[in-house]
Parts: structure tokens; C-alpha cells; sequence
């Protein structure tokens, strides 16, 4: 995972974004229905973004992927601390999403979910998946582009 420095606006420079192969066209963002995610509740895993959470009470670190023709940028914010960083698709070794039972009673229907990140060098991040955008993250995640390590699976 990549460090990506950003302006004070949270842009990143073409030169970062042509290093993952620059940015759809409007008409290929149209293609694969949009090229960023949701957000997605940060737990751990990046450096970058685990020096900026403070662990204060209330804070919440949220996280959106957006797709670039090359890779994949993660922008972390954290009461308006922002911060990015990037990967590229072929370090990705999988993408997965967990949903997992939170109760012991299997007629219950309270589900968690969370996706994994796991990275060809061994590392990897975690980040919890808010009910309400579990379709949206699917969906971002099932664009062909990641149709080789993307993995959904439900856990009783």
C-alpha cells in the first residue's frame, strides 16, 4: 500500500493518479456504473491511516474506494483529516467480504459485514460494511475488473 499526499482540497496530483493508470472517461465511468464506493467504516491494517486515527471516543475513520484504470485508491476520513493511500490491482491478492451471523440464534437476521483486503506481500486491511451500503459495496466489488479476487461469503 502506497501513501498518496494530497492537496489541502484532498485532491490527488495527475502524476499520482497517471502512476495507476489515470482516470476513467466520463463515458467509462458510465460503463462500470461509477468508479467510487460507498463509505465503509475503517478497523485497521494501513499504516498511513492507522498513524492518524487517535482512538478518541466518537471518532469514526471512514473509508471510500475509487477504481482508477490501474489500481484502486483508498481516502481515509477522520473528522476532516483526510488522508489516501493506493494499491495497484496487480498486488491485490483478494477481496473479500464476510457476513457473518452476530447472534446465535439462526432464525435471527442480524448480519455483519466486512470486507478484507488482502494484499500479494502478505498484508492486509479490514473495514466494517454499514448495513445500509452492503448492497452498493457488493455491487462496487463485482465489476469485472475484480471479477479475479473478489470472494462473498456468508458465515452461520
Amino acid at each position: 500500500m502506497q501513501h498518496f499526499p494530497t492537496t489541502k482540497n484532498g485532491l490527488l496530483s495527475k502524476k499520482q493518479i497517471e502512476a495507476f493508470g489515470g482516470a476513467f472517461s466520463s463515458k467509462g465511468k458510465l460503463l462500470l456504473k461509477g468508479t467510487g464506493s460507498t463509505k465503509l467504516v475503517y478497523i485497521g491494517g494501513v499504516d498511513i491511516f492507522d498513524s492518524v486515527c487517535r482512538e478518541t471516543e466518537g471518532e469514526m475513520a471512514f473509508v471510500n474506494f475509487e477504481l482508477l484504470k490501474n489500481g484502486l485508491v483508498l481516502r481515509l476520513n477522520i473528522n476532516q483529516r483526510q488522508v489516501c493511500a493506493g494499491v495497484k490491482l496487480d498486488e491485490i491478492r483478494s477481496i473479500k467480504i464476510q457476513q457473518i451471523r452476530t447472534t446465535s440464534d439462526i432464525n435471527s437476521n442480524e448480519i455483519q459485514s466486512r470486507l478484507l483486503l488482502l494484499l500479494k506481500d502478505g498484508s492486509f486491511s479490514e473495514f466494517s460494511i454499514p448495513s445500509r451500503f452492503e448492497k452498493s459495496i457488493i455491487s462496487f466489488f463485482k465489476k469485472p475488473v475484480f471479477k479475479d479476487f473478489f470472494h462473498l461469503s456468508l458465515k452461520i
